[in-house]
């Protein structure tokens, strides 16, 4: 390795002082060069280097900032002021993190983007959960905004007896439309449950409604009504609110036929 030349070119703002090395390769002889430059009135330091013709970005000293393109480290960065990666990253003076922007609002403010979580490692031993985010009770997610036409934001929240899904106003005033309790209740002001039809069909002359003496051999024998579920089939395998309703209403429309029957005798 040698000083190849002190490099000093008008307006004479840098002095540079270059290194050269020559590389032996199987494919050729290359040189590694590297070139230290010091502004002329000292307040900027700053480093270029090429190496098998390839140029590799610099990295300059400006007063108490450091200019560079990749950043590695084996340990820790340590710094007293503000790291910055463009305009997409920054941890400002106060720690606060932006990502997408570099004037955080809050503590980590994500312009523009997802967050992904992936992983193997169960959330809790014996579960199936992977990846998780930890978040004391009394924590809620909420709209930044209010919502269009209206004057509250929205949120989820996690308290102690379960999942609450808020409506917040500026004024502080909140209300709780929604809640999913942890002891497996659901607390709803109304619930409107879709369905693929209604048993209007009973009402039609083809309908073939079964014989009251049938029904009632059918009821002594099995101990409940045609089509509906047994006792045992509800505690295995639970109830669909759609298809129960609907079936109810289809032997309320069956009885009410029952009883225009037994009228006309």
């Amino acid at each position: 390795m040698h000083i190849k030349e002190l490099i000093r070119e008008p307006p004479y703002e840098f002095a540079t002082l270059r290194l050269e090395h020559d590389v032996d390769n199987p494919s050729g002889t290359y040189n590694a060069i590297w070139d230290i430059s010091l502004c002329n009135d000292g307040t900027e330091l700053s480093f270029n280097a090429s190496f098998w013709n390839n140029e590799y970005a610099p990295l300059s000293l400006s007063g108490n900032t450091v200019y560079t393109k990749d950043i590695r480290a084996d340990g820790d960065i340590t710094a007293d002021g503000k790291i910055t990666i463009g305009n997409k990253f920054i941890v400002n003076e106060e720690g606060d993190v932006g990502i997408g922007t570099i004037a955080p609002e809050t503590e980590l403010h994500i312009h523009d983007g997802v967050i992904k979580l992936d992983g193997t490692t169960p959330a809790w031993t014996s579960s199936p959960w992977r990846p998780r985010i930890v978040m004391p009770t009394g924590s809620s997610w909420t709209t930044t905004n209010v919502l269009q036409g209206e004057d509250y934001k929205i949120g989820i929240g996690m308290a102690q007896t379960g999942w609450y899904f808020i409506e917040g106003k500026e004024n502080g005033d909140v209300r709780y439309p929604f809640r999913v309790g942890l002891d497996g209740y659901v607390h709803a002001g109304a619930v409107e449950i879709r369905v693929a039809s209604w048993p209007d069909y009973v009402f039609e002359p083809e309908y073939d409604l079964k014989p009251i003496e049938e029904l009632e051999k059918y009821i002594n024998e099995n101990n409940h009504l045609p089509d509906v579920p047994t006792e045992a089939e509800v505690l295995e395998n639970g109830l669909n609110l759609g298809e129960t309703d609907a079936l109810l209403l289809k032997k309320i429309e069956e009885l009410t036929l029952y009883i225009t029957e037994v009228s006309e005798l």
